[in-house]
Formats: C-alpha cells, sequence, structure tokens
C-alpha cells in the first residue's frame, strides 16, 4: 500500500437538464424538499425530509477493499439544523443504521466532517437529513482517510467521426470540471483521435488530438491505447464515446474504487441509460454466450431496490462478461490482447473477452446516450451479425458446435426476412458470407469504405426518410398480440404470410415506433408497415415482396450449408487470426507506427 492520505472518493450529484434531470434518481423527498436548480443547491423546509437513496448518490461502499487502516467520513457544507442520519443497505437483508446525530450548520463555507463506522460487511451507504429548521445543502463528499492500494492515472481516448459539435461539448464540459477538482486533475488526460478530419483542438488543456485514418471505433480506440501506452504516464486507460452526456463526477468515482481495489487487473464498465427514457436502466455491463445479453435492462432507477439490485446481482468475475467502449476503464497492463478489427460494432466485446479484466460497474457511473434501436439499419445489422459469427468462432472454440452458430444466424435472418425488412436479411446473407473469407476480407477491408457503398446501394425501401409523409387512415396502431393455436400455426407455416394469397390480407398496413422494427406477428396479414418516430415525423415504409423474401432464403440456405461445411477450417483460422493479428504491431503497422521487436 502507499502512504496514507486522504482521497475524495465522491461528491454530491444534483440534476442537470444538458444530462440527466430525473430528480428520483438524484434524492428522494417528504414535505417541502428538492433541489433549487436556480440558486444551485438542495433545500428542505422545517419537518421536510431529503434522502440520498438513489443511482446517482448513494455510496457504494461494497466496491472498495478498505482494511482497518482506513476510515470514512462525509464531509458537509450546509446553512439550517438537522437530524442527519447514515444508514447503509445490504443486499437481500436487513441493513445497518450507522449514525444518527443533530447537526447545526450555522456557516456555509463551513465544512463539517461527520465519522461514517465502517462495519465488518460492507453495503450502500445513503444519507439522510431531516430539517428541524429549514435547511440548504450545497455540498457532499465521501472521503477515504488511509493508504490507497495503487497509483492510477487516467488517459482517456474518445475517437470521433464528424461530431465536433459533440467532442467541443464534452472537452468544455471536463475543462469546467476539473479547473473545480483540482486534486483530481493531474491524474486525468485526454487524446481524441479524430477519424473524420474535423476536429483539430479542443479547449482542454489535458489534452491532445490525433489524425487517423478511418478504421472505425476498433482502429481509433486502438490507435489511442497505443498513444497512451507509448506515452508511458498512465496506468488505466478510458474509452469513450463522442456522442455520449455523461457527468464528469464518473471520472472521481472510477478513479477511487481502482485507487482503493485489491485487484489490479479491475476494469470499469459504465451503465448506458438512454435518452429516450432517462429513468430506465438500458444496460450495466453484460455477457456473451452466443449472443449479447445486457444485464439488468428496463430496471426503474427511480427505486432504490432496483439500484440495489444492478449494484449487487451481477458476478464479479465472470469469463463471458465485457462492458461497452461508451465508458470502459481498464489496466493497460492487463491488456495483453489487441481488438479484432471489426471497423464499429464488436470491438469492444473482443477486447473484453480476449483479456483478463475483472469487470465492474459503479452505482452512478453512466453514459446517457441514443438508444441502438433507433440506429438501427441494414448497414448495423451486417455489423452485428458478423460479430457474433466472430465471437462464437474465436471465444466459443469447441464450447458451441456449428448448429449452434447455425441457430444464431437464423434467428437474426428469419426475423428481419419475414417481417418485410429483405433489404436486411440481404445484409445479413452478405455479412455471413464476408466472414467464411477469412483472414484476408479483415485485412483489405480496415476501412469498410467498399462495404459501406455496397450496402448502401441494396437500401431503398429502410432509408428513413424526415418527415415521412403517409396516410394515418390507411394504417393501424400496434395491439396486444394474440396467439390462438390455429392464427400461429398459419402464421408459421405460410411464412408469416407469404405463402398467402393476396386476398387474405388487409387493406390496411400497421404503424410502428423505430425502436420496434421487424415485430414479424404484429405484420401478418398486413400488405404494409410504416416504422416513425413520431417526435420528429423521421421513418420509412416496408411492404411485403414474396420474390425478394425466396430470393434472401434460398441464399441463407446456401451459405449456412457452406458454413456448416467450412466450420472447422473456420475455428482454425480466427484462432490463428487472434494470435497473429491482433498485436500492438499488427495496429502500429496500419497506423504507420514505429514496431518494436517485443510488438511484432
Amino acid at each position: 500500500m502507499l502512504e496514507k492520505s486522504e482521497f475524495i472518493a465522491q461528491k454530491l450529484l444534483a440534476p442537470d437538464p444538458y444530462i440527466n434531470s430525473e430528480g428520483a434518481l438524484f434524492y428522494h423527498c417528504a414535505g417541502n424538499s428538492g433541489y433549487d436548480s436556480v440558486r444551485r443547491h438542495y433545500y428542505v423546509e422545517k419537518g421536510g425530509k431529503l434522502v440520498f437513496d438513489s443511482y446517482f448518490n448513494c455510496f457504494p461502499l461494497h466496491l472498495y477493499d478498505l482494511t482497518d487502516e482506513h476510515s470514512l467520513e462525509v464531509r458537509i457544507k450546509a446553512k439550517g439544523k438537522s437530524i442527519f442520519s447514515a444508514g447503509q443497505a445490504h443486499w437481500q437483508k436487513s441493513g445497518d443504521m450507522l449514525i444518527e446525530t443533530h447537526i447545526d450548520f450555522s456557516n456555509e463555507d463551513e465544512q463539517l466532517s461527520v465519522p461514517i463506522p465502517l462495519m465488518e460487511e460492507s453495503g450502500v451507504i445513503f444519507l439522510e437529513f431531516t430539517a428541524r429548521e429549514p435547511l440548504e445543502i450545497y455540498d457532499v463528499e465521501f472521503v477515504i482517510i488511509g493508504p490507497r492500494r495503487r497509483e492510477v492515472s487516467v488517459c482517456a481516448v474518445i475517437t470521433t467521426y464528424k461530431r465536433d459539435r459533440e467532442v467541443q461539448n464534452t472537452a468544455k464540459r471536463l475543462e469546467a470540471y476539473f479547473s473545480r477538482n483540482a486534486d483530481i486533475a493531474p491524474l486525468f488526460r485526454l487524446i481524441v483521435v479524430d477519424n473524420g478530419g474535423e476536429t483539430d483542438t479542443v479547449p482542454f488543456s489535458a489534452a491532445r488530438v490525433i489524425k487517423n485514418p478511418n478504421y472505425g471505433g476498433a482502429g481509433g480506440f486502438m490507435r489511442g491505447l497505443l498513444e497512451t501506452i507509448d506515452d508511458g504516464r498512465a496506468s488505466h486507460a478510458l474509452f469513450m464515446d463522442d456522442d455520449a452526456s455523461f457527468f464528469p463526477e464518473n471520472i472521481r468515482r472510477t478513479l477511487a474504487v481502482l485507487s482503493f481495489s485489491k485487484h489490479s487487473n479491475l476494469a470499469i464498465s459504465g451503465a448506458m441509460i438512454t435518452k429516450l427514457h432517462k429513468w430506465m436502466m438500458w444496460e450495466d455491463t453484460a455477457t456473451f454466450r452466443g449472443g449479447c445479453r445486457p444485464l439488468h435492462t428496463g430496471r426503474d432507477l427511480r427505486h432504490f431496490m432496483e439500484v440495489m439490485t444492478c449494484a449487487f446481482d451481477k458476478p464479479f468475475m465472470s469469463p463471458s462478461r465485457y462492458g461497452g467502449w461508451w465508458y470502459f476503464c481498464f489496466p493497460i497492463a492487463e491488456a495483453k490482447t489487441l481488438t479484432f478489427p471489426f471497423f464499429v460494432r464488436g470491438d469492444d466485446i473482443y477486447f473484453s473477452l480476449a483479456n483478463n479484466f475483472q469487470i465492474i460497474a459503479i452505482p452512478g457511473v453512466v453514459s446517457i446516450q441514443e438508444d441502438f434501436s433507433e440506429k438501427q439499419s441494414p448497414l448495423t445489422l451486417y455489423l452485428d451479425m458478423r460479430n457474433h459469427i466472430v465471437q462464437n468462432l474465436t471465444f466459443l472454440n469447441g464450447k458451441k458446435s456449428a448448429r449452434a452458430d447455425l441457430k444464431m444466424m437464423r434467428s437474426f435472418f428469419w426475423r428481419y426476412n419475414t417481417a418485410y425488412h429483405y433489404e436486411t436479411a440481404a445484409a445479413i446473407n452478405l455479412a455471413i458470407e464476408d466472414v467464411m473469407k477469412g483472414a484476408t476480407f479483415w485485412e483489405e477491408n480496415l476501412d469498410m469504405a467498399q462495404k459501406r457503398a455496397e450496402i448502401a446501394k441494396l437500401m431503398a425501401q429502410e432509408k428513413i426518410k424526415t418527415p415521412l409523409p403517409y396516410d394515418p387512415n390507411y394504417v393501424f396502431a400496434p395491439r396486444p398480440i394474440r396467439r390462438p393455436r390455429l392464427m400461429g400455426f398459419l402464421r408459421k407455416a405460410t411464412f408469416n404470410g407469404h405463402l398467402l394469397p393476396g386476398f387474405f390480407f388487409y387493406k390496411k398496413g400497421r404503424i410502428l415506433s423505430l425502436s420496434d422494427r421487424a415485430i414479424g406477428p404484429q405484420l401478418f396479414r398486413r400488405p404494409f408497415a410504416i416504422h416513425i418516430d413520431q417526435s420528429n415525423g423521421a421513418g420509412y415504409q416496408v411492404e411485403i415482396n414474396r420474390r425478394k423474401f425466396f430470393k434472401n432464403w434460398l441464399k441463407f440456405c446456401r451459405l449456412t450449408w457452406a458454413y456448416k461445411l467450412r466450420y472447422g477450417r473456420l475455428l482454425n483460422a480466427y484462432s490463428e487470426f487472434k494470435q497473429k493479428r491482433t498485436s500492438s504491431g499488427f495496429w502500429q503497422q496500419r497506423f504507420g507506427m514505429q514496431i518494436t521487436s517485443a510488438d511484432k
């Protein structure tokens, strides 16, 4: 351990309309209390109560490996009279009342320290203020006193492609944050890898911009990692999206957990919340076992029990767990294998599975961004299909058979081909075909320019138009799917209506949201479907086309038969690819960087 010191592990967060303003994710209250967004402080009127048992403001003590050499304090800046208490919640068992006391805050500039006892079993700590007189709360800090287990410094990497405005805004937020948090400013620096040629400088004093060929997120992040290694000052790298919103407080909490962890291979994966539903968990890390399985999707983070479930109900060490690169901080020394040249989609999964990281999530460390389902297109499904096949061939080698891969491919393909998304189904076929070409394909298509153009030519119906004109009198909204046996049998036997003659179909189509695409039962006996974002009118229309359906299906059958025959050779090819083409030398050669003998 290092010398004894004080480390501010966590500060109080407040709602911010530019990031997340869901009040119940920050606090719960009774009586006249809440957050004053004009004066920028929390308030509690006499008799009211403010409780920070919330996603953003609970303190996950169970993630810190503290010993008898450590102590914990809460430091508060406030004005007024309060009954202050600190509780500790545990998973599926009774909690602890750690402290309860009367505190008079006479001066808003004065900081009062309250020692918090450390119990034998640690959980999640939450604070509660009950006002005896009107109370204003300006700041709360959780401070760990004692030796850190290791020195941690972070170099963040943002890969951007023609999103200069978003990158500039992120850099401004970071500059403002670290100007107010000088204690951790020396522990953080930033590299912006510009794949699109738009970003030359950013307004953050500890940042530099690197121009890079457009090899997608995979190439951009690997360039940033190699530059970080060459620089030699950071112990950890942090990959972040260029279009995500986040509280810079994420960085303090990440530094704190890593500094007091006994695990040298610990990695922090930020959760993801979508801009559509800022109260709901989208993904709190995920696992890959033949397919992507996000953890805790749909949990309502306004409720503390749901927050507790996210905090505790995850395996600490899972060989199939991965973290998304919207926010992923990992020890550089443990990154023995670099990622696969996917361009985008799947590079984060591959990187996590290929390296010995212990991946955890921290409550409140989260990225807020667009729902992935709203970005869906034939191109993204092409990328997803490639990603799934390669992960299975590389990491499930010997654990599953070709039959499992074919079942996964059939699930992807059949969903879209039966739901009138023939262009997406054709792109899925193209992905299977390309994966079977082996190493040569990936080396020749690092920038994906040719493939992106090829898939763009496929897109006619499924290209989003803004606004999309349609007649609301000729569409029906989605309804609960009824599943009578006869109708279900008829739907399956006719391939969702593709074998039925036209007179069996209704005259009106179906209207669905962009996030509810390719739901076959909703389209049964409907001649067309409109997928639209009602907030801005963007959408597209698909129509039943029997010729395209059977053309795609026949090609899929040929491809999957060929895949089954070549399965053994493909396993060997992708195992060899992992050994020879995911090294530093492989990527350095593509970037024109100097290759040392150790990197070859």
